[in-house]
């Protein structure tokens, strides 16, 4: 006696398995000369059809929708199940030509894929136009990176990166079109492994750093900016994250007098940087300190009066902390003063005094708190 799973095979060639269990299926239904239909059915009950569901590329008609609720699936297998859909889809209207040898490839290396690489996750949405690779790295960061699908259009390439969660690069320059699955993931799979030290780096800095910036950091942010100092001194270190054994750029924020200071160290160590070592090895060693200052608690920070030298003081012109994802980066050097600003507000606020004055690329003028002098950077266009 022939098999179901024989017949299906005879009968409908273009249905595969999506896993051992046989609740998942896809399908490629020829409709008519030039024109095929993708579906994916949801099989709870193999054999049975009972509580199948579908999703396809074509919607039924209405027509198509009564041949199937007109017979009831609990009293039908899945091989009845898909005649009866192959009969319904009879009364959907031709749409576009699909390219079943396309298609063909891409299932035989998706299967390769997920086969090779059971950690890897692979999604394709319910009308084939899209697909999405997953992985999660040694710190725990997903990565992943969402392929165009195109098995319609002979002239157009098949696949097409359209996203990733890739930092600072549009992912079109770090894929090139396309012919094949397998090489998109070896790119991806490349990829992962050159940002393990970048995700390393970061991981560690949010551990064992006082984080001021960005406010909820993550690994899309190429930057972090620390304390390293109790005098409201911080540093933004600004890293290239596909090479990290580079020397980052590093800006100074907190008062000016103060500053000076760490600069002229910065400066004289700055040939001792060794990309053999961590990052927070080397700052420490750039800037002759022991150790990071640590975040207090809030009711350590009240009991020390420390809020207002803390790098959480806002500025004092639009009285926001975080604007467009930066923190203040000016301070008044006025002694009783020290209030804080984003250079952009500064600016925007100095400008606008009838007495301000411009050399050389930096504005003068009276702190909006103190109205002694305080000067900011003229910002570039």
């Amino acid at each position: 006696m022939v098999s179901m799973q024989t017949n299906m095979k005879l009968l409908f060639p273009t249905v595969a398995s999506l896993d051992p269990s046989n609740r998942k299926f896809v399908a490629v239904f020829k409709h008519d000369e030039n024109d095929s239909v993708f579906v994916m059915f949801n099989v709870p009950n193999y054999p049975n059809a009972s509580s199948v569901t579908y999703e396809s590329d074509l919607e039924l008609t209405e027509a198509g929708v009564k041949i199937l609720q007109a017979h009831n699936a609990d009293k039908l297998n899945f091989l009845e199940y898909l005649k009866l859909f192959k009969h319904a889809l009879a009364s959907v209207p031709k749409k576009r030509v699909f390219r079943n040898d396309l298609f063909r490839t891409f299932y035989d290396e998706y299967c390769e894929l997920t086969a090779q690489y059971p950690d890897d996750k692979f999604v394709f949405n319910r009308a084939l136009e899209t697909f999405t690779i997953a992985r999660v790295d040694s710190c725990m960061v997903v990565n992943t990176v969402v392929i165009q699908l195109n098995f319609y259009d002979s002239s157009s390439t098949v696949y097409t990166v359209l996203t990733s969660s890739f930092p600072e690069i549009k992912p079109k320059k770090l894929f090139a079109k396309q012919y094949s699955l397998k090489v998109i993931h070896q790119q991806f799979l490349g990829y992962v492994e050159e940002l393990s030290a970048f995700h390393e780096t970061l991981q560690r800095i949010d551990m064992l750093c006082w984080v001021t910036a960005p406010p909820n950091p993550t690994f899309e942010h190429n930057y972090r900016t620390i304390m390293i100092s109790d005098n409201c001194v911080s540093i933004k270190i600004i890293f290239d994250p596909w090479n990290m054994s580079k020397l980052p750029e590093f800006k100074f924020l907190g008062p000016s007098a103060i500053l000076e200071t760490f600069r002229s160290t910065l400066s004289e160590n700055l040939a001792n940087w060794d990309p053999d070592y961590d990052v927070l090895h080397n700052v420490m060693q750039l800037l002759d300190l022991n150790c990071f200052p640590m975040k207090p608690a809030p009711e350590e920070a009240a009991d020390k009066e420390v809020l207002l030298y803390d790098r959480d003081t806002e500025c004092s012109v639009c009285f926001t902390y975080h604007l467009n994802d930066e923190a203040p980066d000016v301070t008044c050097d006025y002694e009783s003063c020290r209030r804080q600003f984003h250079n952009h507000c500064l600016y925007e606020w100095l400008s606008r005094l009838p007495n301000c004055q411009i050399m050389f690329g930096t504005i003068n003028g009276e702190c909006p708190n103190c109205e002694k002098t305080v000067s900011c950077k003229v910002p570039t266009l």
